[in-house]
């Protein structure tokens, strides 16, 4: 949005940009839901042989968030949450709400932590 105000040009949306707003906006609601924790402590990158791009620990669980900015999320796009007993795939437009691992539109899932 700044870079189209400022410099009168449309900013190109890639799947890094959006993984890192992502990213931003998980570590603000960790630190807004616990205010007295090291940041690390509640949310972090997890690495195993497939990388999980957010880690919130709710209530000493862990609970994986993978940012996908894709049209099609596939099953091989669900591997690195298999670690975790619950998840989430943040897509570009895709919604699939099953238990244990959903699959939520990047946006309406900064929307709902946004309000918490």
């Amino acid at each position: 949005m700044f870079n189209r105000m400022l410099y009168f040009r449309d900013v190109e949306i890639t799947p890094a940009l959006i993984e890192s707003v992502a990213v931003v906006h998980f570590a603000r609601f960790a630190q807004k839901i616990f205010p007295y924790a090291k940041l690390n402590d509640v949310a972090f990158y997890w690495k195993n042989k497939k990388e999980t791009d957010i880690v919130l620990l709710t209530g000493g669980e862990p609970y994986a968030v993978e940012v996908k900015y894709q049209e099609r999320i596939t099953k091989d796009d669900f591997a690195s949450l298999y670690h975790f007993r619950e998840g989430v795939i943040a897509s570009k437009s895709s919604i699939k709400l099953d238990e244990p691992y959903s699959v939520v539109p990047v946006h309406i899932l900064l929307a709902v932590i946004a309000s918490w």
